[in-house]
């Protein structure tokens, strides 16, 4: 409900209105305002006859069709919409007597049963018609959940009850082994470069011998002075 857009909150507050002053309009009107003894002569009679038909009876057709062809869901919390909106349209009767307002017919009242001129009779018709309100949201209530249980019996696919086997898998087809690789030909072995040859190099064994020899000094005289020489043989 948090993420719902606003344009959506205000599309469902209008529909649970409808939903229920739709009904309700029809209700009344054919129940307690229209004259039941009105006569249709003229095409204009059965014109205005039309007229009752469209704004009092086809309203209701299409908010009920709505209900079952769309998602919209009902809650019975809602019923305070429908309330709210007939609260306002109470006080809007109110200030329009009030103001000496008239119908074009030169009514006081929008309605006979919104006749302020006698408020004890009007007060019993708003407490009934806040009873009917409630009951005609309930029914739309009741007609909501009527038409999920339809979905679920008829358009919701049922599990199958018996377990599908699979086939088997085939073995992946083996892959054909490479080719053996020929032995070089004697031709082949020739054209190949030599390779390069490393000289041997023999080992060798190395040692110091330190021995003296007479060395002339300044004076005349002669000294033993140390010499270390180096010799070298082959292993």
């Amino acid at each position: 409900m948090k993420n719902t857009p606003f344009i959506f909150k205000l599309s469902w507050v209008s529909f649970n209105i409808c939903l229920v002053w739709c009904p309700f309009i029809t209700l009344v009107y054919w129940y307690m305002l229209y004259d039941k003894d009105r006569e249709y002569v003229t095409v204009a009679d059965y014109n205005l006859f039309a007229v009752d038909i469209y704004e009092h009876a086809a309203a209701t057709f299409l908010v009920y069709l709505d209900l079952f062809v769309s998602a919209t869901p009902i809650r019975v919390a809602h019923v305070i919409y429908g309330l709210l909106y007939g609260i306002v349209y109470i006080s809007f009767s109110v200030i329009y007597w009030y103001l000496d307002g008239t119908t074009p017919w030169g009514n006081s009242a929008l309605y006979s049963i919104l006749d302020w001129d006698t408020p004890v009779n009007t007060c019993y018709y708003v407490a009934g018609s806040a009873g009917v309100v409630i009951l005609m949201h309930l029914l739309g209530y009741i007609l909501y959940k009527s038409r999920i249980c339809i979905y679920n019996c008829c358009c919701t696919p049922k599990a199958p009850t018996k377990q599908c086997i699979l086939p088997k898998q085939s073995k992946p087809p083996k892959q054909p082994k490479p080719p053996k690789q020929s032995k070089p030909t004697s031709q082949q072995s020739q054209c190949k470069p030599p390779k390069d040859s490393k000289p041997t190099e023999k080992p060798f064994h190395s040692y110091f011998v330190l021995t003296t020899i007479p060395l002339e000094t300044e004076g005349g005289t002669f000294e033993q002075a140390p010499l270390a020489r180096a010799y070298s043989t082959e292993l």
